[in-house]
């Protein structure tokens, strides 16, 4: 978590830039650095701002899969 607090900013301009690489170089069109910017706006500045971003992330998960019910996950009863 130290390392995350001292070089977060850093690994994500580095993505930023490798992505930026990747796409000329495959012609193909990837991420929108401006969504990298505002990730790194929202929890660049403190550890606990990434774990708390993070643990929301999840439980919006959780309650989409909680809601979201295919036939294949339905349980038949005789």
């Amino acid at each position: 978590m130290n390392e995350l607090n001292t070089n977060l900013h850093n690994i994500i301009d580095k993505v930023k830039s490798s992505y930026a690489e990747i796409a000329k170089l495959t012609d193909v069109k990837l991420h929108n650095p401006n969504r990298l910017d505002n990730f790194k706006d929202k929890t660049g500045k403190d550890v606990s701002l990434l774990m708390a971003f993070s643990r929301g992330k999840a439980e919006k998960t959780q309650s989409r899969e909680f809601v979201i019910c295919s036939k294949c996950e339905q349980i038949k009863y005789p």
